[in-house]
């Protein structure tokens, strides 16, 4: 069910959080140690590098830095 997914989902980055906080190690290790070779997350991952995802990531994410910026300027503070 979708509640069951949204769940599922949370636990998933609530657990991976625990991991990279209690491991110290960067998101890339982590997950360089489960990416099967061959396995569904590999395929995933060599999808979203032929769309070039993380350049467009990327761009959205700055996208919204500088709308947050153009924001914040036009805010007046009295």
């Amino acid at each position: 069910s979708q509640e069951q997914a949204i769940l599922l989902a949370f636990n998933t980055i609530k657990g991976t959080i625990s991991v990279l906080e209690h491991e110290g190690i960067s998101p890339k290790n982590l997950r360089d140690m489960v990416t099967s070779k061959g396995g569904t997350t590999e395929a995933a991952i060599t999808q979203l590098d032929k769309a070039d995802f993380s350049e467009r990531f990327k761009a959205a994410l700055n996208a919204a830095r500088e709308r947050a910026k153009q924001l914040s300027d036009s805010i007046k503070f009295s």
